[in-house]
């Protein structure tokens, strides 16, 4: 059996599409977690509670994004709005992260650079992050 990543003068080289495979492969995975978590809520049929909820009854950062990715689906978007100010967030999230499944590994590895550089140079990541947590805050004092 040959080792996956085979040393020469540049290391990176031979290390990147290792990497990409790998992390095509999870984001395959949180994908097909994220569709059937949405399958299920739209067909009314029990779905993954929160853990946080059920635990301290109290809603998580991201309570009611599925929802609303289903209300988003259905064209609703204030009952989207409603359910979870960034919803739209996650269902273009999932969006891309389909496209990121099924591209040719050049144009994976183009994209997933395109993203990293639009991450470092923006720090949008942190700011969605810092986002959700502003909005969680402003849901329980809301008591939503």
């Amino acid at each position: 059996m040959q080792p996956a990543v085979i040393a020469t003068k540049n290391p990176t080289a031979n290390q990147q599409p290792a990497r990409s495979i790998q992390n095509r492969r999870l984001t395959a995975l949180l994908l097909l977690a994220a569709v059937v978590q949405t399958g299920l809520v739209a067909a009314g049929m029990p779905a993954w509670m929160c853990p946080l909820k059920n635990v301290f009854s109290i809603p998580c950062p991201a309570c009611g994004m599925t929802t609303g990715v289903v209300h988003l689906l259905h064209g609703q978007w204030n009952s989207a709005l409603q359910a979870h100010l960034f919803s739209p967030l996650l269902l273009a999230a999932m969006a891309a992260a389909g496209l990121a499944v099924i591209l040719p590994a050049p144009t994976h590895r183009r994209l997933i650079t395109r993203v990293a550089m639009l991450e470092k140079c923006t720090a949008a990541g942190m700011w969605i992050v810092v986002g959700l947590g502003v909005f969680w805050i402003w849901r329980l004092a809301e008591g939503i």
